[in-house]
């Protein structure tokens, strides 16, 4: 137990501190102190003189554990914020002194980062060597453990946004090291640094460019992370735990870990509607879509006329194309004030999907939202295979001297050649980021080869830009996908099979992966494998939301292979 000041000096308004310091701790309880020292500051009427915040910064030099001048420098900050900058910039100075102590740095650090944002540099290396030099955390306990938990996050994170992950990992390591019993949150870190160690891909489109996946590189560390989730699933017992543990088995791929996790939760819990919809969820991010699509129709039956369930609904509803189900689950959000956007959100894409664009455009028009708006009417020009108007006046754009942005228009312009057809346009692109050097780098190498491949133009040359990107970037999933489509051009199907199997296993945990999904189906439609296409299309039909997937084109395959299926039953 440290010692403590005498609250009774301070509230008689002695504040020499640096002999009351010596004193030990008077008998009184935590909250009676921090409650005197609140009333103490209630009676002040004018801000606390410099120098008086200098006598409780020095106490607190002299003991960093003395709770009431760090009570009373809190307080101050929150009662006369002139005086914030300066009690930040002294409890930094202090707690430099004393980093082993996590209430004094965590209080320094939170006061940096309000007041004195500029001080990141110090504020960044305080919670380092307050992590690192904390003795025997283990033995910690209250607010001190709750702090050192706090700082070690905050390390975690800056670690992870720096990309040091290998660091981040061996600090979640020593920590749970030190604990008997680690905290699921430990583990949930590990399989966060892991996941993003390996999988750095956005989901959006690949013309916006996609990062380096390097799932190889860390897959030991994954499997040893994924272990410590496994190891620490006996203690999940409540819905909101067991929801983050699935969630995270599903970033990363572990598919039927996360439905083991929510058939345990619905057993646990049965009748209970927010352990349904946490299956319903797992089972669409899995893209089990007809399984997640049937309970999310029990579920609605249940309890109709419920804003949660009539959205699950219609989310199922698109991704496993009941389309119509969609649109009247979304007319029904309407009479819900607060979810009117989110009932016309689900009709526009209901009907988009449908085929039927004059109706989509009337009820974006009702959209109140314009960032939803924006985003639905992109939706609906996306559906526009032919953006005549779109590309000439990209084209005016790049001929213009003084936009210096042409690296981009260029992309733009290929991502428009991609889904108009246009050859000519997708030449015109080849040439000049040729002349540029811009197919040096690999996402641009790769966007012209996989642009190349889908157009069916100049295949050889387009399958050598890919392998020139997979060389740089192994591994990366829509690299792969691109060579199996070139492989596919040339004939080779049973070597792009092989790639396409390894993009999607790359992709594990992403959500945005129709295009290679419909990529794989149409491969293993050439290779004669009926069934397995169709698996393959109805997966990439959950995914509609993409502005690269030809909707109206897989309804067709479906429907076609779904026929053939029925005749020849």
């Amino acid at each position: 137990m440290s010692r403590m000041i005498l609250i009774s000096g301070l509230l008689a308004g002695v504040f020499n501190f640096a002999a009351a310091v010596e004193e030990p701790c008077p008998a009184v309880p935590e909250e009676s102190r921090i409650t005197a020292v609140e009333e103490y500051l209630k009676g002040v009427r004018s801000p606390l003189p410099e120098e008086r915040i200098r006598e409780f910064l020095k106490a607190l030099e002299l003991d960093p554990d003395a709770a009431a001048p760090l009570q009373m420098l809190q307080h101050t900050c929150k009662a006369y914020p002139a005086k914030a900058k300066m009690i930040a910039r002294g409890l930094l100075d202090v707690a430099e002194k004393h980093p082993g102590h996590p209430v004094l740095s965590l209080t320094a650090v939170q006061g940096a980062l309000r007041f004195v944002p500029q001080e990141e540099n110090r504020t960044e290396k305080l919670i380092s060597d307050a992590v690192s030099q904390t003795e025997a955390p283990d033995r910690l306990a209250g607010a001190a453990r709750a702090a050192y938990f706090k700082l070690a996050e905050m390390e975690l994170n800056r670690l992870i946004r720096a990309k040091k992950y290998e660091e981040a990992f061996d600090l979640t390591e020593c920590i749970s090291d030190q604990f008997s019993h680690p905290e699921i949150l430990f583990s949930k870190w590990q399989t966060e640094i892991a996941g993003k160690a390996m999988r750095q891909a956005p989901d959006s489109r690949r013309l916006l460019g996609l990062q380096r996946s390097e799932r190889s590189m860390w897959r030991e560390r994954f499997q040893d992370a994924i272990e410590a989730v496994r190891s620490g699933e006996k203690d999940i017992t409540r819905l909101d735990t067991a929801r983050q543990t699935a969630f995270f088995y599903v970033k990363n791929g572990c598919f039927n870990d996360a439905l083991r996790i929510a058939e345990n939760t619905m057993k646990r819990q049965p009748g209970n509607p927010d352990a349904e919809v946490l299956q319903i969820t797992v089972l669409m991010q899995t893209r089990h879509y007809q399984e997640s699509f049937h309970l999310a129709e029990k579920l609605n039956q249940r309890i109709p006329e419920n804003e949660g369930a009539l959205k699950i609904l219609a989310d199922s509803a698109l991704r496993s194309g009941n389309y119509a189900t969609a649109g009247k689950a979304g007319e029904k959000l309407q009479n819900f004030p607060k979810q009117a956007d989110f009932g016309r959100f689900f009709m526009v894409m209901a009907a988009l999907l449908d085929g039927k664009s004059d109706q989509a455009a009337k009820t974006i028009r009702k959209i109140r939202d314009p960032q939803l708006k924006l985003v639905l009417e992109m939706q609906l020009l996306s559906r526009d295979r032919q953006d005549r108007t779109q590309i000439a006046k990209l084209e005016r754009l790049a001929r213009d001297p003084k936009f210096k942005g042409q690296d981009g228009i260029l992309l733009s312009m290929l991502a428009i050649a991609e889904r108009s057809g246009d050859v000519k346009l997708l030449e015109k692109c080849w040439s000049s980021m040729e002349q540029r050097g811009m197919l040096k780098e690999p996402e641009n190498a790769n966007n012209i080869g996989y642009v190349a491949a889908v157009l069916n133009y100049r295949v050889p040359d387009a399958r050598k830009l890919i392998e020139f990107a997979l060389e740089r970037v192994p591994g990366s999933n829509a690299y792969l996908d691109s060579l199996a489509w070139a492989e596919f051009r040339m004939g080779e199907n049973d070597l792009a099979m092989k790639h396409i199997r390894e993009a999607i296993e790359a992709s594990a945990g992403e959500d945005s992966i129709g295009v290679i999904l419909d990529h794989a189906g149409d491969i293993a439609l050439k290779l004669g494998h009926q069934a397995e296409a169709l698996d393959f299309y109805l997966q990439a039909q959950g995914d509609y939301l993409s502005q690269e997937l030809d909707h109206a084109a897989l309804r067709a395959k479906i429907r076609k292979l779904k026929l053939k299926k029925g005749l020849e039953q």
